[in-house]
């Protein structure tokens, strides 16, 4: 029974200094002008973040990104026509577009088609 009020009396005192040491911090500047001047200067500087001035700016590369897609069509465009077996020749990104040619006429409706099935914007 002694061990219980020993840890208990140790944790009110943690506790109480604990409060007591961030008290500077949380009371509002004309309450801690009414405190002693060595308690006033040990309160705490918050950080940008917790002060609200905390400001993030990010940049995208819109070009990259464009690139990245246009690449990602290409080899899925691959993927599929080799899958439905239509030749082709010169599949690759030129400018701001996929170009391809489809080898045999008879198959270009058929072509038209998987690449739809892989981007909506195909003429």
């Amino acid at each position: 029974m002694n061990r219980f009020w020993i840890r208990a009396v140790t944790y009110g005192l943690v506790i109480v200094l604990g409060l007591g040491a961030a008290l500077p911090s949380l009371l509002p500047p004309a309450w801690l002008s009414a405190l002693p001047a060595a308690y006033q200067s040990h309160s705490l500087t918050l950080g940008l973040d917790l002060q609200g001035g905390s400001h993030l700016l990010l940049e995208v590369e819109v070009g990259a990104v464009v690139r990245e897609r246009l690449e990602s069509l290409v080899d899925e465009a691959r993927v599929q026509l080799r899958g439905e077996r239509i030749g082709y020749t010169g599949l690759g990104v030129s400018g701001e577009m996929v170009r391809l040619t489809i080898r045999d006429a008879s198959q270009i409706d058929a072509a038209v088609e998987v690449l739809r099935g892989v981007d909506q914007s195909v003429i």
